[in-house]
């Protein structure tokens, strides 16, 4: 559709060199998306974005890929579930997150919990990669998982697992 002719446009100008503001505020002028959509520019590539929540799609218009903060002005990750779905899952771009009950996240590919999704914050709290089979072993114990302490700028989980 346009969208895709103006992303491919966008593009190739991109890959010859800096595309002049002019030009690149007519291209997403021109875009016509879904009723109740408007383009949105992140780093270069144009998003559409449902105007009455800000959520940000990309090719999938089934999920979002982030949500826009108005306050912020930026791109924060978006929590959703897909139907048939047991879990939610945290999107944010290219990067696709299980959250857990407790609100560890697990990189579905690596098989590790790799942090905890703050929902006042809407961020991320990253940890050191902790492998799902840990997790049990600390659940059956009544170990959790903690992001870094204020006493600590360090990122790991506040129980270290020693080889």
């Amino acid at each position: 559709g346009d969208k895709e002719a103006i992303d491919m446009v966008i593009k190739r100008v991109a890959d010859i060199g800096q595309m002049p503001d002019l030009i690149k505020q007519h291209l997403i002028k021109a875009w016509r998306g879904p009723l109740g959509y408007e383009p949105l520019e992140i780093k270069g590539k144009v998003y559409s974005m449902r105007s009455h929540d800000c959520t940000i799609y990309d090719k999938d218009p089934d999920f979002p890929i982030a949500m826009w903060d108005p306050a912020a002005k930026k791109a924060v990750p978006v929590k959703g579930r897909k139907a048939g779905d047991d879990f939610h899952t945290i999107k944010y771009f290219d990067k696709t997150f299980h959250m857990l009950p407790r609100g560890e996240l697990v990189d579905p590919k690596e098989e590790v919990i790799i942090g905890a999704f703050n929902h006042s914050t809407m961020h991320i709290e990253a940890i050191d990669p902790l492998p799902l089979k840990w997790k049990e072993f600390m659940d059956t114990r009544g170990f959790q998982l903690e992001s870094g302490s204020s006493s600590s700028s360090s990122k790991r989980p506040f129980v270290q697992i020693l080889g």
